[in-house]
């Protein structure tokens, strides 16, 4: 049973996963009646419960978080998909279980295409923004337009009609933003009794306004004496100031001309101090000459200097001759000792030998006696040997004593050879040092004119310096004259500045004090016109403002009593259809129900009865609301949680009569009544196995 209305918002399907007897399904919906039917307990109201969750979150008071997670599971989500104004919307909404506590994260909403990333509140602003929900209900964090036109829990159906009147009448108001004008006119009250205060606050603030303007006129002819008389301290001030000035740069000038002065003092003490130094070493090159002449007097000519050198040189050239026949008569002692131990060693065998034969009586060898013969020939053998020995030795001893006697001759000479060397170097010495002496002279000679020269510029420079300094004598005085000048004028300025600028700060003072009353007379006088525009303000909020929201309120008031009245009266005959029992809305919004003529409570009703008015008069708000909140989007959207409680056989065909009237897009019903399956276009079973919910369709 499609309806023909335009189709503001439709739900296309919800998926479940961990929430409450659910763990993992996917429920599609269709436009038109759509009946979700299952035995009680069965977890048809999860499915509405999911998609109250999924639209607006996790209430602590009325939806919590624990109530809707699976038991024994950490995490549970819920994804609900729907069209609204031409838009594909997909919204996800997580569960997770942390220690005892079960709280909902981060989800996301996707809108054609675009996610979202987004926490709770995010999501609740874009969700209220989607279905054109007012705003105010955001921090609330849902919505009493869905609760009383789209979705109201099945426990929650019948409580509006439990409530105190005063209660039900706040509700109602608070349903339809009526309460608004309470608030308004409770705040224009407030506003008044601060207009009042602050009105009597400015009033205080300008009371003595005339005497502080009487005040100002004072300080203008005050403040005009003074102002003359900072005009005299001025020019008095101004003349020292170019007198001080003028003497300054006197100062200046004579300190310049001072500087001067000093500076060509010290120059001239500069060279005074270089001329005493000049002719000092002048003094001491003369006794350095002196002193060298008196020295090169007491020493020889240079001639015979040369002459003793020619000399010694002379006997110093058979040095080399002298130590060549040294080495040769050293080597020839050698020689000859050499010979004359072989020449003792050839004599010592022969002596050896004949000493042998001669005590020898048998031959080693042959075993012979050897005779006394035979003896006597090599006796006399070898003493032959032995005396040519001696004679050798003889010759070779004589040789060493001629060498040795040569030998030591030529050393002494080399000794007198070796002294005259070292007399020939301080021979030498003395000579350079003759030369040195004569050189000394002539450069100290040299140096002599050069410090005479320099003695004489130094003298010329003094005399210049003289010259600059004379004309500039007296220039000191002149310094100190002309410092205490300064002094003078600098406390004349002193005192004429402090008199110009006390005058100059009671003008000021007077000035600022004129200041201060200017900005203090215009505060008073704006004080006074806005105490007076406050007061206007008041009058129109006491005598017009509060009047028009009390008459607004119950004009809107009446207009909705009245067409909720029609409504209800219509939505009631409709389900009930006995002429004997009839119900009306009073002033207060409470159903009055009359039996037979007379007032009868609703308590006294059967449950058929009840759920009657309670369905009617949930149904006459749904259409009040809806033709009054133009913007929202669920208008099409309705959904019914065991809407038919104790509905006999012919009231639950009226309902069927209640579906065609309503002209709804998309109507969700909850039920486990079998008849209503037949006036549905589509019925979606629910059933229940090992705790555990399933859909079948």
């Amino acid at each position: 049973m499609i309806q023909s209305q335009e189709e503001i918002m439709f739900l296309k399907s919800i998926h479940l996963k961990n929430i409450r007897s659910y763990v993992d399904e996917r429920i599609s919906f269709s436009p038109g009646a759509l009946l979700i039917e299952g035995d009680i307990g069965s977890g048809k109201s999860t499915i509405l419960l999911a998609i109250d969750f999924a639209l607006f979150g996790a209430r602590a008071n009325e939806l919590p978080a624990s109530s809707l997670l699976r038991t024994g599971t950490n995490r549970g989500e819920v994804v609900l998909e729907f069209t609204i104004d031409g838009r594909e919307v997909e919204i996800k909404r997580v569960l997770e279980k942390k220690g005892a506590s079960v709280t909902q994260t981060a989800g996301h909403i996707t809108i054609n295409g675009t996610r979202k990333d987004l926490m709770s509140m995010g999501m609740k602003s874009l969700v209220f923004e989607l279905l054109g929900y007012p705003k105010a209900d955001i921090k609330a964090g849902k919505s009493m337009i869905y609760r009383y036109t789209v979705y109201t829990p099945q426990e929650q159906m019948k409580q509006i009609m439990m409530q105190k009147p005063d209660d039900r009448l706040n509700t109602i108001r608070a349903i339809f933003n009526i309460d608004k004008y309470k608030r308004i006119r409770e705040n224009a009250k407030a506003t008044v009794r601060e207009l009042k205060k602050n009105s009597s606050h400015l009033d205080g603030m300008a009371y003595d306004l005339g005497l502080k303007q009487e005040k100002r006129a004072a300080l203008l002819k005050q403040g005009e004496v003074l102002s003359d008389e900072v005009k005299k301290k001025e020019s008095v001030y101004m003349k020292i100031k170019e007198n001080l000035e003028g003497k300054k740069e006197e100062k200046v000038r004579v300190q310049e001309a001072l500087k001067k002065l000093n500076a060509l003092i010290h120059e001239k003490n500069v060279e005074k101090t270089r001329l005493e130094n000049e002719e000092k070493m002048l003094l001491h090159i003369n006794e350095e000459i002196k002193d060298t002449k008196k020295k090169l007097e007491q020493m020889k000519s240079e001639e015979e200097y040369k002459k003793n050198i020619a000399e010694i040189e002379k006997g110093i050239l058979e040095k080399e001759v002298l130590l060549k026949r040294e080495n040769e008569l050293d080597e020839g002692i050698k020689d000859v000792r050499a010979k004359l131990t072989e020449t003792n060693t050839r004599k010592r065998v022969c002596e050896e030998t004949m000493k042998n034969i001669l005590a020898l009586s048998q031959c080693p060898t042959c075993k012979q006696t050897v005779s006394s013969e035979y003896k006597d020939g090599i006796r006399q053998k070898e003493e032959d040997k032995i005396e040519k020995f001696r004679k050798i030795l003889v010759l070779h001893t004589n040789a060493l004593e001629e060498l040795k006697t040569e030998l030591k001759g030529v050393k002494q000479k080399i000794e007198v050879i070796v002294e005259n060397e070292k007399v020939l170097i301080m021979i030498k010495v003395e000579l350079a040092s003759l030369k040195d002496a004569k050189e000394s002279i002539f450069k100290r000679k040299q140096k002599q004119g050069g410090y005479e020269a320099s003695i004489n510029a130094l003298k010329k420079s003094i005399e210049l310096f003289d010259k600059e300094i004379e004309p500039l004598c007296d220039t000191e005085d002149m310094y100190v004259k002309v410092e205490k000048e300064v002094d003078i004028l600098n406390g004349e300025h002193t005192v004429s500045l402090a008199q110009f600028e006390k005058v100059k700060q009671q003008l000021s003072g007077i000035d600022n004090e004129k200041v201060a009353l200017d900005k203090e007379i215009d505060e008073k006088i704006l004080a006074k016109k806005e105490s007076e525009s406050l007061r206007e303000i008041t009058n129109w909020l006491n005598e017009y403002f509060v009047a028009l929201m009390e008459t607004m309120e119950k004009h809107i008031m009446l207009s909705v009593l009245r067409d909720f009245d029609m409504l209800f009266r219509e939505w009631f005959n409709i389900l009930m259809d006995d002429d004997s029992l009839q119900a009306r809305i009073d002033a207060g919004f409470t159903p009055v129900i009359e039996q037979n003529s007379y007032e009868t409570s609703y308590d006294f009703l059967s449950g058929g009865e009840k759920t009657s008015i309670a369905l009617a008069y949930r149904l006459a708000l749904n259409k009040v609301i809806n033709d009054m909140c133009e913007d929202i989007k669920t208008k099409g959207l309705l959904i019914l949680d065991e809407p038919t409680d104790g509905f006999s056989s012919e009231q639950l065909d009226k309902v069927r009569d209640v579906l065609v009237e309503l002209k709804l897009g998309q109507t969700i019903i909850v039920s486990h009544e079998e008849k209503i399956e037949s006036f549905v276009d589509k019925i979606i079973r629910v059933v229940k196995k090992d705790h555990v919910s399933q859909v079948i369709i």
